[in-house]
């Protein structure tokens, strides 16, 4: 993250495709990276490179995202923020204070559930939008 958010510092019109390069990736990564740095409070929108005030304080201290309040700071933002991250938010604001061991299905059911009225394509039970790696399971 720290390098897609170096690059759209130095060029703030470059494409997607621009900004992949460098990583050898396609458009896609960049654009993944750049909706991550909205959902952990650093850019305010994906479609600018524009720091939030949290953002312009991590880019003056720890641009490489290598510190540990940093880090804190950017799973707080994730998980807290219900408008940009709500999937985040709802695993751990709810779900995990109900189901203190949990399979992964019980994991996916309960999301798919939660995220169903966004889409019911994307996230009926086993789409691809509730298929996780479940490293908090039983």
């Amino acid at each position: 993250m720290s390098g897609i958010l170096t690059a759209l510092l130095k060029s703030p019109n470059a494409s997607p495709e621009q900004l992949a390069v460098p990583f050898g990736y396609q458009a896609p990564f960049a654009q993944k990276y750049r909706t991550w740095l909205v959902k952990t409070g650093i850019l305010k929108s994906s479609r600018h490179a524009e720091l939030t005030t949290f953002g312009e304080v991590i880019w003056s201290n720890d641009p490489k995202l290598q510190n540990t309040v940093t880090k804190w700071f950017m799973h707080h933002k994730l998980t807290f923020d219900q408008e940009n991250a709500e999937a985040w938010h709802f695993f751990v604001q709810s779900f995990l204070q109900k189901n203190r061991t949990f399979t992964k299905e019980d994991l996916q059911n309960q999301l798919a559930m939660k995220m169903m009225p966004h889409s019911d394509k994307h996230f009926r039970k086993g789409s691809p939008m509730v298929s996780l790696r479940c490293w908090a399971c039983i």
